[in-house]
């Protein structure tokens, strides 16, 4: 018997069949060759006839540490749906075979296997590492390295040259392995999808389907951070880890500009939704979401404690410290406070009043969190207990004009 998720695609299948002549006719250069092969490149290893119309592409995108792997992990726990995994290449390949795979990963990326190993354990396997049809970018790193060189290196489009049906075919052949073979749902979550989407689409025009997560600007330059500093990134995000007071503001124009872009994609998308992980929390549902789904709805649970999360984040920075990996704040040195106190001041005062329109034209605002955080003897956020709303957490999807994003956001 089917799954919810595979029935409520039923219908989808379809459409898909009826629709793909009309869908691949508009990617132009690669449209012919995808008139042979779109729907067949999402056959399984082992085909299961009825779900073979109403195959999904489900890709999921978002700036690192902004909530895509659980994302991707909640839409996985799904009947019917199948994340990326090297479980499913252990299942699909015999056990040399799939030490060979990793091993061509390891070549591809450059890498060693600890450093893979330590990349899925953090964020599970993305899609990115598994081929090498496009080129391998990692957001954090090539930004910190080039400044506002980034976005150009990160993105690709629809008119790419490598957007063909030769490399369609490759990348489904180099990713079909590490997915449930008979899954209704593929989920390939990488998080530079989110600049990479009109490309994606161009090489599987019927079946392609993408989620976007964003987080509040603040909260992720603040949960970045230890990323940026770690033992494989340090030597190369110093541009984003600036030590004098740029560091902030450098990371929201890393953010504006990936979202900027994305926004702008939303518009040639056919199917795309967009979910800020704050309403995810606060929500714990998506409406948007449950539509890219064919009506299936995850529960998005996992994200509930996020909102004040991000709040602990601000209230630890304006009190000059860090949190740990526990979610402590970590007091800085008497001097490092005093330099680091008001530097966070001044940075939320030049957010709340210069970038506010900016903020507002994706769904966010900057409260005064120093007067909500920073009452008492030390900043912190509010008690587990104490119930949340969206505007302590800046979320306010008032502001939003854009009718592409707002299209993403609807049911």
């Amino acid at each position: 018997m089917l799954g919810p998720l595979a029935v409520a695609l039923a219908a989808v299948g379809a459409v898909c069949l009826l629709a793909t002549s009309v869908l691949v006719a508009e990617h132009g250069r690669v449209a012919q060759p995808h008139g042979a092969l779109g729907l067949a490149l999402l056959r399984p290893a082992a085909p299961v006839p009825a779900r073979d119309a109403g195959r999904v592409l489900l890709f999921v995108g978002g700036l690192q540490r902004s909530g895509t792997t659980t994302l991707a992990t909640t839409i996985d726990a799904l009947d019917g749906a199948s994340a990326q995994s090297f479980d499913w290449l252990k299942r699909s390949l015999s056990a040399n075979a799939s030490e060979d795979r990793f091993a061509a990963i390891c070549r591809w990326r450059g890498v060693g296997r600890s450093y893979l190993r330590d990349v899925i354990r953090s964020g599970g396997l993305e899609g990115k590492f598994a081929q090498d049809v496009y080129p391998y970018v990692y957001a954090l790193r090539d930004w910190g390295r080039g400044g506002n060189r980034g976005l150009r290196r990160l993105a690709l489009d629809a008119d790419s040259d490598l957007a063909t049906a030769e490399n369609a075919a490759k990348l489904w052949d180099e990713w079909k392995d590490f997915w449930n073979a008979s899954a209704a749902v593929l989920v390939e979550k990488t998080p530079e999808n989110v600049v990479r989407s009109t490309f994606l689409q161009a090489l599987y025009p019927a079946n392609a389907r993408f989620v976007f997560v964003l987080r509040h600007p603040l909260a992720w330059a603040l949960a970045v951070d230890k990323w940026l500093k770690n033992k494989w990134n340090a030597k190369h995000t110093r541009y984003l880890v600036d030590a004098e007071d740029r560091a902030m503001d450098r990371r929201l124009d890393m953010w504006r500009r990936v979202w900027t872009k994305a926004r702008e994609d939303l518009a040639s998308l056919d199917h795309a939704a967009v979910v800020h992980a704050e309403a995810a929390a606060l929500d714990g549902a998506s409406p948007a979401l449950a539509r890219v789904l064919g009506g299936a709805a995850p529960d998005l649970a996992p994200f509930r404690g996020l909102a004040r999360s991000n709040l602990q984040y601000v209230a630890c920075w304006l009190d000059g410290g860090v949190l740990d990996r526990r979610k402590t704040c970590v007091a800085g040195a008497s001097a490092h406070r005093e330099a680091a106190v008001p530097r966070a001041a001044a940075d939320l005062a030049k957010w709340r009043s210069k970038h506010a329109p900016a903020l507002a034209s994706f769904g966010y605002a900057t409260p005064d969190f120093r007067a909500a955080l920073c009452g008492g003897p030390a900043c912190a956020a509010p008690a587990p207990g104490v119930a949340l709303t969206r505007a302590d957490v800046g979320l306010d999807l008032a502001g939003i004009r854009d009718e592409a994003l707002l299209r993403a956001l609807r049911p």
